[in-house]
């Protein structure tokens, strides 16, 4: 498939927008979706163990489809719970050979799963020492696509993609459990930096501490990103573009941090909030321990991120770079607020993903709520005392969810006299 850049305006609201619903009989969400490299596929992580992939065509993608009708899906149904997935990097539905992602499922084997089927293609087995299977809570693939590093307690096991079924090389991010030292805590996410001249890692974990991200080159700790909040990591992403900026999200925090990694990485160089934002304030709810995962687009120019409150947050973020003269330690962090911010859905948004080859931004949103006879919109909701009911049983909480659905948002680019300037999307 020949690339194409599509041709977008994210700094407008979105021009039309499809929404696909989730089937949530037992209480199922979709917790983390994206779209495939080829950008006709979605890959969707639901609440229950199962996986599901959809398939889009040219009107889902442009969102003219009938809205009575429903993408192709395949649900691929799993023993346990999945805690990460990720499509294969060249992953296209043109190329069966290459139509595959890698999931982790708990207490099983790391799997290569087919696309098309279902079918299991590889495994990539981590074993403690007690020789029980660990699961993986985050998956990345290096910038050849030949290795599989999968980040776990305190350690990251290293698979050759083509060798199935042999033993991985565990790399410790920490010399011992009673260590203060390194990068202690579950591996809860890794990226790898997008260049070929030099492999360098990002690892994140869910301690929360304010040096819990660590630079890794060629399986070595070269630095430790500091200045962040005491919170656990929620997604590392480099820029594609700008490759020296790595950016993070973190639980219960409603900013993205940037850092430029030329430098000493003691302060970032950016920090984009949306916390303070007025769409869906009368929706405001407790920030929970949710992930909330954001997408940049293929220019490194635009950032998108939802929110627990149901809203879409887009960045601007191609303008705050700091150039190769300046060192990043004496630059001030600049303080951004989003571009666009526009309602989307009525529940806690979980992710975003900008498609390479459409002007268009997927959003998957759902979270599970717990209602009782207190009113959950207010700020008070759950205090202590009903907490400690709960605890001696004495109050039960019911889970609900609000919303299950997928969105489809299109951004196709606008005449001038057409743009609105607007903040936020009547």
């Amino acid at each position: 498939m020949n690339w194409t850049p599509p041709l977008a305006d994210y700094a407008s609201p979105p021009l039309r927008s499809s929404v696909i619903p989730v089937d949530h009989e037992q209480e199922n969400f979709i917790r983390n979706a994206k779209f495939s490299p080829d950008g006709t596929s979605i890959l969707a992580l639901s609440e229950t163990p199962a996986i599901r992939v959809l398939d889009l065509d040219s009107k889902d993608l442009l969102c003219e489809s009938d809205p009575a009708r429903r993408p192709t899906e395949r649900i691929f149904t799993q023993a346990a719970p999945v805690l990460d997935a990720i499509w294969y990097p060249t992953a296209s539905s043109q190329d069966p050979a290459s139509y595959c992602f890698v999931a982790s499922v708990r207490e099983c084997p790391v799997k290569l799963i087919d696309a098309s089927d279902g079918r299991l293609r590889a495994s990539y087995s981590i074993v403690d020492h007690r020789e029980r299977q660990v699961s993986p809570h985050s998956l990345v693939f290096d910038v050849m696509a030949q290795t599989l590093y999968c980040g776990f307690e305190d350690a990251i096991e290293i698979f050759d993609v083509n060798r199935p079924g042999q033993e991985g090389r565990r790399l410790r991010t920490t010399p011992s459990k009673k260590s203060r030292d390194g990068l202690k805590g579950i591996i809860s996410s890794l990226a790898f930096c997008p260049s070929y001249d030099h492999s360098i890692l990002a690892a994140g974990s869910f301690t929360p501490s304010e040096s819990n991200i660590m630079l890794l080159s060629e399986e070595t700790p070269i630095l430790s990103v500091g200045g962040g909040p005491r919170a656990g990591v929620s997604q590392l992403s480099f820029s594609p573009t700008q490759t020296h900026i790595l950016l993070a999200s973190y639980r219960q925090n409603e900013s993205i941090y940037a850092w430029d990694i030329r430098g000493s990485a003691e302060k970032p160089v950016a920090v984009y909030s949306y916390g303070s934002s007025m769409a869906g304030c009368a929706r405001r709810r407790r920030l929970t321990n949710q992930r909330t995962r954001f997408s940049i687009d293929w220019s490194g120019r635009w950032l998108a991120t939802g929110d627990q409150r149901g809203d879409i947050h887009v960045f601007d973020i191609g303008s705050h770079s700091v150039s190769k003269e300046e060192d990043s330690s004496f630059v001030d962090t600049k303080e951004t607020s989003p571009c666009r911010t526009f309602s989307a859905h009525k529940d806690a948004i979980g992710s975003v993903s900008f498609n390479n080859y459409h002007p268009v931004l997927l959003s998957a949103a759902g979270s599970r709520h717990f209602a009782d006879d207190v009113d959950t919109d207010s700020d008070e909701a759950f205090d202590e005392e009903d907490v400690e009911r709960v605890l001696k049983g004495e109050k039960q909480l019911v889970p609900w969810i609000e919303e299950s659905s997928l969105g489809l948002w299109n951004f196709l680019s606008q005449s001038p006299n057409e743009q609105s300037t607007d903040t936020h999307a009547p």
